[in-house]
């Protein structure tokens, strides 16, 4: 019986492996709010795009702001309540995102800020630069590379609500504050917006014609590289030196503009998408995290450029490698996971047919052994009812030829004489019987498919319930 009730759960321990194999990838939605549309902002993307594709099952909700704080409240509202299981925010501004980390706390969403940070400290983790830092780094580099010459610098703001834009600015003044001989002699732009720096440039040239410039330094590559290029229309301002931030390496970005000598240096501005989503991941799967994530960052300048375009080539090449394998790779998932579904469904149908084929096949041979047994019981009660009023007569050594009958007969007799006696136990029965104690285990088990000591109680416990009394002397 047990070497049968083990077969029986075969199937169902078969299917239930089959179909927990279908679910064994993550099923989550990430919600990746952009601020804007820049190169930096592009390269953010790309990275998160391909670093999700690294898990299956995982989706990708993204939304831009535009450079629209209000439009970006908007957004994160419409993620929250969207239930999404993790929020990355590249935020507009510092300020006012205070009632949308609030709702996603509450609500349970991890928010991973990137780039840049905000005001409020209801945020899950911060992954970025630290933008006071980078000001400084640039304010030095230009201070060793002027040497103690009177220097004029114009500086390109970015947005000054944002956190990069007061950072770098306020790193800056700080580095150039220790040398005399630099001033900063004007502000032309404060914006992120390639239109609306440029149109502050031409209206900064327009208003101060005779002014000396020896630097422009850009709170971004894009600010510096528009000043250049309203400078060079105008023809004036001659040997101009440009500085700029980010150091990105796509085709006509910062490294680029490095090594054309259209920028004289840049700060390497890391994205880390990849970084971004592991980050993520470990907060979905309850693991340690850091709160707080400072990027390294560095200068670059015709010095190291070969250097670093060599990386950043290999890199890109990586990445490129990397999302095509990603898209051959979901293209073989969804193909997968659908002759997997086909798959699971037919092993299934086939578990449960060969399954239904055993329980009916097991269901007729009890019926047949029950039919058997009643009419067994019938015929030895009308042939003792017949031996009793005297209408057969049998040879005693035939009337006890059949050997389970006799061997039934004698256990049940040799448990009744001793029914009260607590000792009772195979021996007993065996020497009352005249056969070994194994031979009374093994016919035991045989007829009653019951131990010994399993057929002791059921007798007591039959006669007990019939109340019948034993006169052996």
């Amino acid at each position: 019986m047990k070497k049968t009730s083990a077969l029986l759960l075969i199937p169902i321990l078969l299917i239930a492996m089959l179909l927990t194999s279908c679910g064994d990838y993550r099923k989550e939605t990430i919600g990746l709010s952009m601020a804007g549309t820049g190169d930096w902002s592009h390269q953010l993307y790309e990275e998160v795009k391909i670093a999700c594709m690294q898990y299956p099952g995982v989706r990708l909700k993204v939304t831009n702001a535009y450079e629209s704080h209000d439009l970006q409240e908007r957004q994160i509202d419409s993620l929250i309540d969207a239930h999404v299981d993790a929020i990355i925010l590249a935020p507009h501004d510092y300020d006012g995102y205070e009632h949308v980390l609030r709702r996603a706390k509450d609500a349970g969403i991890p928010v991973i800020l990137v780039d840049r940070k905000v005001k409020s400290d209801d945020y899950t983790a911060y992954i970025g630069r630290d933008d006071e830092r980078i000001g400084y780094m640039m304010g030095k580099y230009i201070a060793l590379q002027r040497k103690g010459k009177p220097t004029n610098i114009v500086e390109m703001n970015g947005l000054p609500r944002t956190s990069p834009a007061m950072d770098r600015a306020k790193g800056f003044h700080k580095a150039i504050a220790q040398y005399p001989n630099l001033h900063i002699v004007g502000t032309a732009a404060q914006s992120w917006q390639p239109d609306s720096v440029r149109a502050q440039a031409i209206q900064f040239l327009a208003t101060h014609p005779n002014l000396h410039i020896d630097c422009v330094y850009g709170h971004n590559d894009d600010n510096a590289m528009i000043m250049r290029d309203v400078i060079n229309q105008t023809g004036r301002y001659p040997g101009v030196k440009y500085y700029g931030i980010d150091g990105l390496p796509r085709k006509g970005c910062g490294l680029t503009m490095v090594r054309q000598g259209k920028l004289e240096a840049t700060v390497i501005c890391p994205t880390r998408g990849f970084l971004v989503v592991e980050e993520v991941m470990r907060i979905l799967d309850g693991k340690p995290y850091k709160r707080i994530t400072d990027l390294s960052t560095s200068i670059v300048d015709r010095s190291n450029i070969d250097v670093v375009g060599t990386q950043t080539i290999l890199m890109e090449d990586q990445m490129k490698m990397v999302s095509k394998q990603n898209n051959l790779i979901m293209r073989f998932y969804d193909k997968y996971k659908s002759i997997h579904v086909y798959m699971v469904l037919n092993a299934v149908i086939l578990l449960l047919v060969i399954f239904s084929f055993f329980i009916v096949h097991r269901m007729n041979k009890l019926n047949r052994k029950l039919k058997e047994k009643e009419l067994t019981l019938r015929l030895d009660h009308i042939l003792q009812r017949s031996l009793i009023d005297g209408d057969i007569s049998m040879p005693e050594d035939t009337l006890f030829n059949d050997a389970e009958t006799h061997i039934m007969k004698a256990l049940f007799l040799a448990v009744s004489k001793h029914i009260d006696d607590p000792r009772l136990n195979a021996k007993m029965i065996a020497d009352e019987i005249g056969v070994t104690p194994k031979q009374v285990n093994e016919a035991v088990e045989k007829l009653t498919d019951r131990s010994v000591e399993e057929l002791i109680a059921f007798v007591r416990q039959y006669a007990k319930k019939k109340n019948i009394k034993f006169n052996f002397k």
